[in-house]
């Protein structure tokens, strides 16, 4: 048997995370180990079966509200079925009562239809292109007369509307705050593990809730319907209740002074 020589500079991490999958077969068997490696091993087995069972303890502590969830729609409990029917007719009624709401005020509202906007839009980048065809005239004529100071067309102009972000008016009935059930997300792009629900400190699973999430890992605000879009436009659909009961999108967010961006894979329960 040969000697297995070890650097000093190695080190050894406390608590190993591996999986079946990760482990690799040694490049030498264990019985061709010296003894009192082989006995070393041999001992460490005993931890481990020791250690995992803890290790899985205190993992559950860390779901909590995702294993009161699942319990929850799970439960044959007659208290509980029944306390479970009364959320999702609640649930029901409200989007019922928001849609007929909105029905009513829509309206009353000067809100474009998506003709008109189709033909604001095509006049907002003409006009945004004849500017900035003049500002570079502008700019190229002050150079040829010599003038140095650092001035645009725009600083001679009434200040310009910026178009805001978000979604688009007149996209149609059903446009209403997306209600789910349940709104999930994990950092394994492959959407195999690492399942988190998003939860309010009411325990409810909303875009809000997530919003909080990626801001404290992220540091970066996002509005709702940042979300809401990516959703639309990844599941196919143009209104939240087209899609199917439970879909997935992926989103990135890059913090500020950061190159790479926090990759998130995102699963709604309507």
């Amino acid at each position: 048997m040969t000697d297995v020589a070890v650097k000093p500079d190695e080190t050894t991490p406390e608590t190993p995370e591996t999986t079946e999958a990760e482990r690799k077969t040694p490049a030498i068997k264990l019985e061709d180990l010296p003894d009192l490696t082989r006995s070393l091993v041999l001992a460490s087995g005993s931890i481990v079966n020791e250690l995992n069972p803890i290790n899985e303890k205190l993992n559950s502590v860390g779901d909590v509200g995702k294993l009161v969830s699942e319990a929850v729609d799970n439960s044959t409990d007659k208290r509980v079925v029944s306390l479970r029917e009364k959320m999702e007719a609640a649930m029901k009624a409200f989007n019922e009562a928001e849609a007929a709401a909105q029905k009513i005020v829509k309206p009353t509202l000067d809100i474009p239809s998506e003709t008109e906007i189709a033909e604001l839009e095509t006049k907002q980048k003409e006009k945004v292109a004849a500017l900035n065809s003049f500002a570079g005239a502008f700019d190229v004529e002050l150079k040829t007369k010599g003038v140095t100071e650092k001035v645009t067309l725009f600083d001679y102009l009434d200040v310009i509307v910026q178009r805001k972000r978000g979604a688009k008016a007149g996209q149609g009935e059903g446009t209403s705050r997306p209600r789910v059930d349940s709104l999930e997300y994990t950092h394994d792009l492959s959407g195999e593990s690492g399942w988190t629900k998003a939860t309010n400190a009411k325990g409810e699973s909303t875009f809000s809730a997530l919003l909080v999430v990626i801001k404290k890992e992220t540091g970066e605000s996002l509005s709702a319907n940042d979300l809401h879009e990516a959703w639309y436009k990844q599941v196919g659909v143009s209104d939240w209740k087209d899609a199917n009961e439970v879909t997935t999108f992926s989103y990135s967010v890059t913090p500020k002074g950061k190159k790479e961006p926090v990759q998130y894979m995102i699963r709604v329960t309507k």
